[in-house]
């Protein structure tokens, strides 16, 4: 069973909203975002209801790099089909807000491609690397700090079934309900 809030329009999106699914994966779902900023502008949902990035513990190591390899997938795979050529690495931008750029608490990376085709103030502003925007690989090695800290250098096991009593409730009180897995 999959964790879901009620009102979480992401959750909402994961749990019934199939047709809106790109790609799934065990973890993370691939969805369009509603308003793209660059030509391949897509959001990996985490199935797993967690408010955001800065809320992510060692133990969730495995979920964002699931989350970064479909969304990854996914990008190559459109690209085949349009004809178009493989990524390259240095237009490609993924992350999380973090902070106040956060506007859906519900854990969702931002793949966006090409980025020198997105507007001036998202690519320099909005979704620039640094303080508001975290690239995945920021997240990937500082997750990893955090579990070789904590003495678990050699476990990759142990992504969270379930979250903790701080996630019990939604921002608004709402209790967590039970949805099955996709």
């Amino acid at each position: 069973m999959a964790t879901a809030v009620r009102g979480c329009v992401f959750c909402s999106i994961v749990h019934g909203q199939r047709d809106k699914h790109l790609k799934t994966s065990d973890n993370a779902v691939v969805i369009q975002d509603r308003s793209p900023h660059a030509p391949h502008h897509y959001l990996i949902l985490s199935k797993l209801h967690i408010n955001q990035a800065s809320d992510l513990t060692a133990f969730d190591l495995p979920l964002v790099k699931e989350m970064d390899r479909l969304g990854r997938d996914y990008l190559c795979e459109t690209l085949k089909e349009r004809g178009e050529a493989d990524t390259v690495e240095d237009l490609l931008r993924m992350g999380f807000h973090w902070s106040v750029f956060v506007t859906v608490r519900h854990l969702h990376m931002h793949l966006l491609y090409p980025t020198r085709e997105m507007n001036f103030l998202y690519r320099a502003v909005i979704f620039r690397p640094g303080r508001f925007f975290r690239t995945v690989r920021n997240i990937i090695d500082n997750l990893e700090k955090k579990r070789n800290a904590d003495g678990r250098a050699n476990s990759n096991k142990g992504m969270r079934s379930s979250r903790t009593a701080v996630d019990a409730n939604d921002s608004h009180g709402s209790p967590v309900k039970n949805m099955p897995d996709t």
